[in-house]
């Protein structure tokens, strides 16, 4: 299947907030050059691998993967995510094919009417990397197992593997706030704060749910002490970078 596509949607698809091989995903997904289903009806002798192996021969068509399968990876991811959102104290919206794809173009408004800043690119994050984790678990499971039922993964190792993409991608976020180093491609300190301040536990603050990498990863710091007067030194966490989620 192939999305009618705006230029705002083309532009989204593009966007520095998506990891490039997120944003290659989110690309083949919207343009539905992944070869899922209906491509393998036209191949000869492999008409099987058009039906999913796990859903009773329904057509494994990208909306099927991604939002109704009932293989191990799918509904625990997309229920982590909506965990995680669920902190931001922001409804989750229903999610779609076309919510996925277009998740560079949401705005979400508190009740105070203000635009919140950071939601919108938490979202977009949470969301694409989300569903592009239920995608290669699928090719994992299809490809690399060949549909083995005694290969599934765990529920804990799928959580697990969630939980270290979204920690990875906040690691990413904190060295991107070296301006210096990063030029106009760095994150604003700012938007890094609204992004995920609103992942920590209660009662937390940002810099303890990353290892202290809030206060700006790659700034210059002064020695404490009387090491003060001493040349200032790299302030690197990034090995230390820790986020806590809901249990």
């Amino acid at each position: 299947m192939t999305l009618l596509l705006d230029r705002g949607n083309t532009v989204s698809l593009r966007s520095r907030d998506l990891h490039r091989l997120t944003r290659e995903f989110l690309w083949r997904l919207a343009h539905g050059t992944q070869k899922v289903g209906p491509f393998w009806r036209n191949v000869k002798n492999l008409e099987h691998r058009a039906t999913c192996l796990h859903c009773d021969g329904q057509t494994e068509t990208m909306e099927h993967i991604l939002l109704v399968c009932n293989a191990p990876g799918r509904e625990i991811i997309w229920q982590e995510t909506q965990r995680l959102w669920a902190r931001s104290g922001l409804p989750w919206p229903d999610i779609s094919l076309g919510a996925i794809i277009g998740c560079g173009l949401s705005h979400f408004t508190r009740r105070n009417g203000k635009r919140d800043a950071g939601a919108p690119r938490r979202f977009r994050i949470l969301v694409s990397e989300a569903a592009f984790l239920v995608w290669r678990i699928r090719n994992e499971r299809v490809i690399v197992n060949e549909g083995g039922h005694a290969k599934y993964p765990t529920m804990e190792e799928i959580r697990r593997r969630w939980r270290a993409t979204i920690s990875r991608r906040i690691c990413l976020d904190t060295q991107l706030l070296n301006r210096r180093r990063f030029g106009t491609r760095a994150v604003n300190l700012g938007l890094f704060r609204g992004t995920w301040s609103r992942s920590c536990t209660r009662g937390q603050t940002l810099r303890q749910a990353t290892g202290g990498l809030a206060l700006g990863y790659g700034m210059w710091q002064r020695r404490p002490g009387p090491q003060a007067s001493q040349p200032r030194v790299r302030h690197i966490l990034a090995r230390d970078c820790i986020t806590h989620f809901p249990s």
